[in-house]
């Protein structure tokens, strides 16, 4: 695949449990960051995989800060 359509793909690619994702981020008051901790916690504790929080990230705007061993983008 060019690095064109893995663009596009990983842009469109639809995100699961974004309700989910939602109601966390707004209990624990996040809006515009997070930190890798938070969200590798997140992950963990939701059975949600980073993949999927990193996606919802980036497709919401939230920043991720102080990433671990670059797991997310």
């Amino acid at each position: 695949m060019d690095s064109t359509k893995k663009e596009k793909s990983e842009k469109t690619e639809k995100i699961e449990n974004v309700e989910q994702i939602e109601k966390i981020f707004k209990e624990e008051g996040i809006e515009k960051e997070i930190t890798c901790p938070q969200a590798f916690g997140m992950a963990a504790k939701h059975k949600i995989s980073k993949k999927t929080i990193s996606a919802y990230c980036n497709s919401h705007g939230v920043k991720i800060r102080g990433c671990q061993l670059g797991c997310f983008k």
